[in-house]
């Protein structure tokens, strides 16, 4: 996922207003050998008039609570929208995290590239990839906690690619377990995680020697940055309103290929501050999007009072005569 931040300095001073805060940044304090460099593989860059930009992607953390506007309290909010209709906090309706990552994502280049290839079979394949994602991961949580396998025995559809997601997770459970000597239990699994502003459903937490982790299993061709946003997501739900899942020392993103043998896994530690300070970075730019979501929906739903009030009142013209018509009087 590409999110930009684009926020206008002058040469001086940076303002950001984050959490209610104003917080001035002295521009010469910056070390200008750095203007218009990307410093890290996720860059976030700030702007000044002259066109000049800095990455602050490697800046420390500015707060670890979510910026969240006024447009969730919002006459103009929306909660009947299909994106609201899985998680309800309080009585109120929330989004999901993939619903808001998917938002965002939603213009994507290669979204649209992958649509027009498909033409009228996208419908189609898109509903056998969530397809197959579902039976995945109900396949490996009833694996993880009761050592069957009895949820695909009789299944038929998309049966290459699913059995094929499980011998690769079967691989890196025997790989880990056996040949590493990892010791794996499975703390949770399939657990729906819910705040005031966003839901979602974990696919597991899992103690791995000693240590808690929040993972996520994918069978996508690849690792996505979306992903390791999403997995924070759910992080910080689990530290703000869970705290009887006890200390998350970590996340993991374990990836089974659908059509090859192989598997891919990426495990981040808070006690390793490179992970620590990425997975913050996850949960800022995940309360943007955050942010994005509702602001849009507001705006959506202002945008149609609008146009409902301005068709009322607008004094618009009938055109009198065809086309045809019309090029005959010239």
């Amino acid at each position: 996922m590409i999110l930009f931040l684009v926020i206008f300095y002058d040469e001086r001073n940076l303002s950001i207003n984050y959490n209610g805060r104003e917080n001035i940044r002295d521009m010469s304090a910056m070390d200008l050998v750095n203007m218009n460099k990307q410093l890290s593989e996720s860059p976030l860059y700030v702007y000044n008039n002259n066109g000049d930009r800095f990455d602050i992607s490697t800046e420390p953390v500015i707060n670890d609570k979510p910026d969240i506007l006024q447009s969730v309290g919002s006459e103009y909010l929306n909660r009947d929208a299909k994106d609201f209709n899985t998680y309800t906090y309080n009585g109120l309706r929330v989004p999901r995290v993939t619903s808001i990552l998917n938002y965002c994502n939603n213009n994507s280049d290669f979204l649209m590239a992958w649509a027009a290839r498909l033409g009228d079979k996208y419908e189609e394949q898109h509903q056998d990839t969530l397809d197959i994602g579902t039976k995945v991961h109900e396949a490996i949580a009833e694996y993880l906690t009761q050592g069957t396998l009895y949820s695909i025995k009789n299944l038929r559809k998309n049966k290459d690619e699913v059995f094929n997601c499980l011998k690769n997770f079967l691989s890196w459970y025997k790989h880990v377990t056996e040949d590493l000597k990892w010791s794996v239990d499975i703390f949770l699994s399939e657990a729906p995680l819910i705040c005031p502003w966003y839901g979602g459903t974990c696919d597991a937490i899992i103690d791995i020697n000693g240590k808690r982790y929040v993972v996520d299993f994918k069978s996508s061709k690849r690792i996505s940055t979306d992903y390791f946003i999403q997995v924070s997501a759910y992080v910080w739900m689990i530290e703000n309103y869970y705290p009887q899942y006890g200390q998350i020392n970590g996340i993991g993103i374990l990836r089974f290929d659908k059509v090859h043998k192989t598997y891919e896994d990426i495990f981040l530690e808070f006690d390793i501050p490179r992970d620590y300070n990425f997975i913050k970075s996850c949960q800022q730019m995940f309360w943007l999007a955050l942010n994005m979501f509702y602001g849009m929906n507001v705006l959506d739903n202002q945008a149609k009072e609008i146009k409902a009030y301005k068709k009322k009142t607008s004094n618009k013209g009938k055109a009198k005569g065809s086309m045809k018509q019309l090029r005959k009087k010239e």
